[in-house]
């Protein structure tokens, strides 16, 4: 079902008021990690830059690594948050089994 233009532009002028820090508090717990440790795929997470102060740090990586063999992860230099669009051509890399 789409969602009508003027229903869209509503949401997205709500969200774009937002400060990210409300969203997360709006839903608490926001932890992942029992659905995380029972993946049974491997799971290869790009994180971000730990010097750009990122949510999923090397700390996070190890401990889910730990929990679940099937994850790997690696730091994306110089990336922030969005690794997607600070590295796209690694992304497209990964997402083709390319190292």
């Amino acid at each position: 079902m789409a969602i009508s233009t003027d229903r869209n532009e509503h949401l997205t002028r709500r969200v774009a008021n937002k400060p990210p820090g409300s969203i997360l508090k709006e839903n608490q717990p926001w932890d992942a990690t029992e659905l995380a440790t029972g993946l049974k795929v491997p799971v290869h997470v790009l994180a971000a830059d730990p010097h750009l102060d990122p949510a999923f740090t090397a700390q996070d990586g190890a401990a889910l690594q730990q929990l679940n063999p099937n994850w790997t992860w690696e730091i994306v230099s110089g990336a922030s948050h969005s690794v997607h669009r600070d590295a796209p051509q690694l992304v497209i890399d990964r997402l083709l089994g390319r190292t």
